[in-house]
């Protein structure tokens, strides 16, 4: 059966160092992972168990800039997958929660520092990976209009009330080393706002 997720990858200008312009995305997320689907999942599991699954490899991953949002980047929950194919054909990536990552962090006035993360990955050769953390921050507003609409219990997985085509929040991309390199402001589904960040090339 069909799972319902939130497409915040249609701007995928700055994911993945090989994408560098927008494309448009599908999602073809399920609840049951096809055979194919399984072995990618377990593909993604042992890279970045052996690139950063060390306390020594982890503390890189912390060591961005001073105002990142979390001093714990996080484990994927690697029993979560979502599968999203981009368009024109290129490899799908993958996209897993991040268990236990601290999101308390605010760039603007408006922003609520409350939020998520995610990891995701798309393979670029037989067993390299490129990867990005995601981090979206939900309007305080929005998620109460959403737990009424949907009749869900305060404390509910943010992931299960955001649409798309609704969201309204901050949306964030990180490197691996937990810096920042991008942001935007949507409202309504509809980005208003590119953050401005310092130092970036």
């Amino acid at each position: 059966m069909k799972k319902k997720a939130f497409l915040f990858l249609i701007h995928a200008v700055f994911l993945f160092n090989s994408c560098q312009k927008e494309v448009p995305t599908t999602e073809i997320t399920s609840e049951n992972l096809t055979p194919e689907r399984k072995s990618v999942v377990e593909d993604c599991k042992k890279w970045f168990n052996e690139k950063y699954n060390s306390p020594k490899k982890l503390a890189a991953m912390k060591s961005g800039d001073a105002g990142t949002s979390s001093d714990d980047v996080g484990q994927p929950d690697w029993n979560q997958a979502s599968f999203l194919e981009l368009s024109p054909r290129i490899s799908e990536f993958a996209r897993f929660p991040l268990k236990g990552a601290t999101v308390n962090c605010s760039y603007t006035a408006k922003m609520n520092p409350k939020g998520f993360r995610d990891l995701l990955l798309r393979k670029k050769g037989d067993a390299d990976f490129y990867s990005d953390i995601l981090e979206i921050h939900p309007d305080e507003s929005y998620l109460k209009e959403k737990l009424k609409e949907k009749d869900l219990p305060e404390g509910t997985d943010m992931r299960k009330l955001i649409d798309n085509d609704d969201f309204t929040g901050y949306f964030l991309v990180y490197a691996m080393d937990n810096s920042l390199r991008f942001g935007e402001r949507r409202e309504k589904g509809a980005v208003t706002t590119r953050l401005s960040i310092p130092n970036q090339k």
